[in-house]
């Protein structure tokens, strides 16, 4: 959804969702790499972030013990808490921002998009029901972000053949989904990675989120 769809929508002030982009493009670039790895950033944002008191971190700990994606060995930063190892990376912000990170070193240049796709499904209906139990009120801004992408194809499995059609394209950043509630979830999400599928040469359709 658009900013000044959300803007509009939700009454929500323009400098705020400045500030939500502003924080987004900073940790964008802190992942961005020369590595020769692609990273898959998921960010769950809650519109009050910027201007509610900083959360207990022993109260996230609590909630992520009960949730398999957030179930991690957690230490202390200066952000709040962070879990980093090997190829995955995730921090939680004192004012109720999650971040996940997720890498590849493979040398193939595949990425299986699919099962980002169930991972991310999995990342905000956790989010969404650990918010829920501390108090963190909706609306939500998800948003995916793939760094690191030029020349990558799709892993097989779709049966449908993949190309890369934009070879020059490193970063692809999607408008992120607003989440009021879970009703009508599953396409909301879907519909996020659908001009992702796209830049693989898939041809997929909103709301429905089927190939053609």
């Amino acid at each position: 959804m658009e900013f000044d769809k959300v803007e509009t929508i939700f009454d929500i002030d323009k400098n705020l969702l400045e500030k939500i982009d502003e924080f987004k493009n900073e940790r964008i670039l802190k992942h961005t790499n020369d590595e020769g790895k692609y990273n898959i950033i998921f960010h769950s944002i809650p519109l009050d972030a910027f201007s509610k008191f900083p959360m207990a971190l022993e109260e996230f700990r609590i909630e992520f013990g009960k949730h398999p994606l957030f179930q991690r060995s957690y230490a202390y930063n200066f952000e709040g808490l962070y879990h980093d190892y090997e190829e995955e990376f995730v921090q939680v912000f004192r004012n109720g921002i999650f971040e996940a990170v997720f890498s590849d070193y493979g040398s193939k240049k595949r990425i299986s998009l699919r099962y980002y796709n169930d991972k991310f499904d999995t990342f905000v209906k956790e989010s969404l029901k650990i918010y829920d139990t501390l108090g963190i009120n909706c609306p939500i801004l998800f948003h995916v972000t793939i760094i690191n992408i030029k020349d990558y194809k799709l892993d097989a499995g779709l049966g449908v053949r993949s190309h890369v059609w934009d070879t020059q394209r490193n970063i692809l950043n999607p408008i992120g989904i607003i989440i009021k509630n879970d009703n009508e979830l599953d396409n909301n999400i879907n519909n996020l990675f659908v001009p992702i599928w796209n830049h693989f040469g898939i041809s997929m359709d909103y709301t429905n989120c089927h190939k053609e």
